[in-house]
């Protein structure tokens, strides 16, 4: 037997049920409409392009409309009878309507996070939270990679989805960031993606996923430069190395002078020695490396061996240099001897000179690869003014003879040098 309750519940729901077919055949009959909606049949991705914008045009009654939603509400009141919306495209925008007068609609599958994001606009809370429930059950039922389901938890503020997805990714030690699924990142999830303080990822990695999927996404006519633009500024570039940045950033020009300055102070041990007003930035600003592969057993009888020229430039001057070495020592033959010498066109009175270097001199260990294991760091002064010499440095050999040297590959060994620049004058 039926109770009050239950039959105050089935008069609800039929009532609620004829409001919605009333609704409906007020929507498909178009009758006694008293305000239009105009919406974009396609949005184009070029602002260049200055063909004219087709509009689909739904008629609606301004009453359903206002009790719906603030937005409309307001937006007609402010606009009159006809209010164009046109950052939605008007299939999106038709299902919104649809929902209004009826409580469903449907958008083709790429069309749902606009859906989601137009609902969330419009104010419409009922189909925003629909659209997040329908894609955090797809994301969950493990058909989707990891960056498509981390893109759907970041685009609808999920954080059940967001925080399993950000687990996984640290713990395949970032190997997932160099396939292609991370192209599937929306702008919004890669920007959060970028400022995420739990993301335990190499900068010099993030900038290769930033410039893989720009150059993935980028319209043909708009240039890479311009469309990267807003990511650039997202990657943390003072937490990169010299090699990082030398290597992988700087041959790229669109990277604004700031960012690659504000890396090279980040480099030095004494910023508060730069000069910046007298700066003129080139290449890695104050932190350059140049490295050497040498046959051992052709140099070990030599008495000196002259590397090629190297050059930099450093507040517009280019500093020629060279590293001369003595394999079997110049006074004491059981000692590898090393001298950086200065090219002596910089040695001219009108040059501008370096105030203070540190050198960072090292020999590539093969079995633990870049660490340096031959000198550590020391300040030195120099001026070429003064001096042809940077600094002289000494090893015993019997690093090289001893057999498996962790030195030698295959007969080679290899030398790195960084020097970091940190203050410029004028000579007198």
């Amino acid at each position: 037997m039926a109770t009050e309750n239950d039959l105050g519940s089935r008069i609800a729901v039929s009532s609620s049920e004829a409001v919605l077919e009333s609704l409906k055949k007020l929507q498909l009959d178009r009758k006694f409409t008293d305000c239009t909606i105009m919406a974009p049949t396609s949005l184009s991705e070029d602002e260049s392009n200055l063909a004219p914008i087709k509009e689909m045009r739904i008629d609606c009654h301004r009453a359903v409309l206002a009790s719906a939603s603030v937005y409309f509400a307001d937006s007609l009141k402010a606009v009159g009878t006809i209010l164009h919306i046109r950052d939605f495209p008007a299939i999106v925008v038709e299902a919104i309507i649809d929902f209004v007068y009826t409580g469903s609609a449907e958008v083709p599958e790429q069309n749902l996070f606009t859906l989601y994001e137009a609902a969330n606009r419009f104010g419409i809370g009922s189909l925003s939270d629909c659209c997040a429930q329908y894609l955090l059950d797809q994301a969950e039922q493990g058909e989707m990679t990891l960056f498509q389901r981390l893109d759907i938890g970041l685009r609808i503020g999920e954080p059940r989805l967001v925080q399993p997805c950000m687990e996984e990714l640290l713990a395949s030690e970032s190997t997932q960031l160099a396939g292609d699924d991370v192209l599937a990142l929306s702008e919004k999830s890669l920007r959060v993606l970028l400022l995420s303080e739990d993301l335990q990822v190499e900068e010099s990695q993030l900038f290769k996923v930033v410039l893989r999927w720009a150059k993935a996404r980028c319209p043909e006519s708009v240039p890479l430069e311009t469309f990267i633009e807003p990511y650039i500024p997202l990657v943390r570039y003072p937490l990169m190395t010299a090699i990082e940045l030398e290597e992988d950033v700087v041959p790229y020009k669109f990277v604004p002078r700031e960012l690659l300055l504000e890396a090279a102070l980040a480099l030095c041990k004494n910023p508060s020695d730069w000069d910046i007003s007298k700066m003129q930035f080139r290449q890695r600003n104050a932190v350059f490396v140049h490295r050497w592969k040498i046959d051992w057993k052709s140099v070990r009888d030599e008495e000196e061996v002259w590397s090629d020229s190297f050059s930099f430039f450093f507040s517009g001057v280019e500093h020629r240099w060279k590293l001369l070495m003595y394999p079997n020592g110049k006074s004491a033959p059981k000692y590898l001897s090393f001298f950086l010498y200065v090219d002596p066109v910089d040695a001219s009175p009108t040059s501008r000179f370096v105030k203070v270097i540190d050198f960072d001199f090292s020999l590539t260990d093969f079995t633990k690869r870049r660490r340096p294991q031959f000198f550590a760091k020391e300040p030195s002064t120099f001026s070429p003014e003064t001096s042809s010499w940077g600094f002289t440095k000494f090893r015993e050999r019997k690093l090289l003879e001893q057999p498996s040297s962790p030195f030698l590959k295959d007969g080679f060994m290899e030398f790195e040098l960084a020097m970091k620049m940190h203050s410029v004058e004028a000579a007198p």
